[in-house]
């Protein structure tokens, strides 16, 4: 495939392996025109609500998107071009003004959070499509102030994350803290305005322009201290830690034999496994897993499209991995070959293969689970028991499968 932006330009798409040596592996989900037509300049945080509804912000464009479950993009909050700010009201979704938001959190009762770096606010966004401040200044004001959160301060916060309790936790960047809001108040949890690279407790530590933030279900936080190319570790007792780097480079190795070129967010899957976007020595983006010794390992490799700029990730409840870029506006799904997807119980052991003629579809029943089978093209799709949750494509023509679990072997080609 070309990588000419012309061609490229405004899409969110859709990828099993990622790219493999110069091919490009995916599909589009919503094209060009679909963001074109709504405003799109570039699309940078994601978070994946409940319902597998996607939201992504557009720093450039101050909005925020919305991809439904059933694939329709909308401009959700916001005007694209319009950099502003509501004053402190909460305000419906149309109404809402931002200066270019970043990172995003979904919430389990169906709340947004944003991180409005702009306006160096945090703001909520409801089931509904209410607007709202919850901390910072109604007069957007940059500072360093702990208190009652409409008196709290920011400076350029770049990502917030939210744990199961409800506290958010935010990446103050150009403060060099991270910050927690809970019960009304934002306290520091880590840093004091100060720049620098040590690791201590809470107000101790030290981070340099901390890009990204996200909490685990253990209470565990992680932190992509991009400025100093370190991922750093804030424990439930606050001390800091580093688990991953030692200094600029692009290494995937051990603890502090990885080095990492910039780091931008992060985020936990439900097992509480560590993803992080960086790039490797040759400027392209990658996928990286770090477990917590701090060893990484690269999911996806963004190889074979020069200029394709990963910004951020997010996993939904079943822990598929997408992946925004901005440089050519896209949305992606990434999984890694030899993943599993947990079949219905009693599937019990088996393999399946099906050749069928492109266009057509077939049910195939294997030990009691019935599979809708399409060739399409030359991809096949996998729909186990016709709910559509379970929907594979791949480019190769059987899938082995064990008790429990379908272990793919072949490259995957995508995953709806």
């Amino acid at each position: 495939m070309s990588s000419s932006s012309s061609e490229y330009d405004n899409q969110v798409e859709r990828f099993g392996q990622g790219f493999i040596g110069d091919q490009q592996v995916s599909f589009i989900i919503a094209g060009r025109n679909d963001l074109g037509a709504i405003g799109s300049g570039g699309v940078y945080g994601i978070c994946v609500d409940r319902s597998r509804n996607i939201y992504v912000s557009d720093p450039k464009k101050h909005i925020i998107l919305k991809i439904t479950d059933r694939g329709e993009t909308m401009l959700w909050a916001g005007k694209a071009g319009l950099a502003s700010n509501n004053g402190g009201n909460t305000v419906t979704a149309s109404n809402a003004r931002f200066n270019h938001p970043a990172g995003l959190a979904c919430d389990n009762s169906g709340n947004v959070y944003i991180a409005d770096a702009g306006n160096h606010q945090i703001r909520k966004i409801d089931p509904d499509g209410n607007v709202s401040l919850l901390a910072g200044a109604a007069t957007p004001t940059s500072g360093y102030v702990d208190g009652v959160n409409l008196s709290a301060r920011f400076f350029s916060p770049h990502d917030v994350d939210v744990d199961s309790s409800g506290k958010v936790y935010v990446a103050d960047m150009r403060n060099h803290t991270i910050r927690v809001i809970a019960g009304g108040m934002t306290d520091t949890l880590a840093g004091n305005g100060t720049p620098g690279f040590v690791a201590g407790n809470g107000n101790d530590a030290r981070f340099r322009l901390p890009m990204s933030v996200a909490a685990n279900s253990a209470g565990r936080v992680y932190v992509a201290d991009t400025g100093n190319y370190l991922l750093k570790r804030i424990n439930n007792n606050g001390f800091v830690s580093i688990i991953s780097g030692s200094g600029e480079g692009a290494i995937v190795g051990e603890g502090a034999d990885s080095r990492y070129h910039m780091l931008k967010f992060v985020k936990v899957d439900m097992s509480d496994r560590l993803y992080a976007i960086d790039f490797d020595a040759d400027g392209y983006s990658r996928l990286l897993r770090i477990d917590d010794n701090g060893t990484s390992a690269v999911v996806v490799a963004f190889t074979g499209l020069s200029g394709f700029f990963a910004n951020g990730v997010a996993v939904d409840r079943a822990d598929n991995l997408y992946v925004t870029e901005s440089n050519f506006t896209e949305i992606v799904l990434a999984i890694e070959a030899g993943s599993e997807e947990q079949l219905p119980e009693g599937f019990g052991e088996g393999s399946l293969s099906y050749h069928g003629v492109p266009g057509t579809t077939a049910n195939v029943v294997v030990n009691g689970v019935t599979f809708v089978v399409g060739n399409v093209a030359g991809s096949f799709v996998w729909d186990i028991g016709g709910s559509g949750e379970h929907t594979f494509t791949t480019i190769g023509e059987s899938i082995s499968r064990t008790a429990g679990n379908v272990a793919f072997d072949i490259t995957w080609d995508g995953m709806l």
